[in-house]
């Protein structure tokens, strides 16, 4: 009985990093709580492997089922410490970003900004785990008008953005100045990664 709840609970736990894309779609589903309360879930799985590892190795008659899971636990951990947003790609799938802005913050904290098609963008903040926010925009002339639902980090509901092209390809917009509102002097400047200018064009 034991091993059993004890094996459905790692199965939940692997599946919870597995599927951790999903969950950021949750508010609060990656606050600091739920990061240490997974932390804690790792360390105590990995605690119970080393255990069964322990007993294997002083077994007369070796339960190879221990070994087994051990190794198991063992693996899946390193992997989640490797991975730790997952070993799928899951963004891939979603529609075509017509433009991906990035902003590196402190400790490597990184925001990312995409604008997609019918005007619909994606707001992600990557720091120990990644939290998604949505929202539509409005492209007038090198202006991005943006609407939320709620105040995201450095954006309002009168956020807007400037479009600025590089100073050695006046062809390429390549710095995306973020604005909290109309009243703010001081901005975020992001690097545009990609833009699909005449398609972002088209989104009006």
């Amino acid at each position: 009985m034991k091993n059993t709840i004890f094996l459905f609970l790692a199965i939940v736990f692997y599946c919870i990093w597995f599927f951790q894309y999903f969950l950021s779609y949750i508010e609060g589903a990656n606050s600091v709580i739920a990061m240490l309360l997974w932390l804690c879930g790792w360390i105590f799985l990995f605690g119970v492997a080393c255990f069964h590892l322990f007993k294997w190795r002083r077994e007369t008659t070796k339960n190879n089922k221990r070994l087994f899971y051990s190794i198991l636990i063992f693996i899946f951990n390193l992997l989640s410490l490797v991975k730790p947003q997952g070993i799928i790609d899951w963004e891939k799938y979603e529609d075509e970003n017509l433009l991906v802005a990035v902003y590196i913050g402190v400790v490597s904290c990184q925001t990312t900004l995409k604008l997609r098609p019918n005007n619909n963008f994606k707001y992600i903040n990557s720091c120990f785990q990644k939290d998604f926010h949505f929202g539509t925009y409005k492209l007038i002339n090198d202006t991005l008008y943006f609407e939320v639902d709620k105040n995201l980090g450095f954006m309002d509901k009168s956020t807007y953005a400037i479009l600025k092209k590089s100073n050695e390809d006046t062809s390429q917009y390549r710095i995306l100045d973020l604005y909290r509102n109309p009243k703010e002097t001081r901005c975020i400047s992001f690097f545009i990664k990609k833009i699909n200018w005449q398609e972002l064009k088209k989104q009006k």
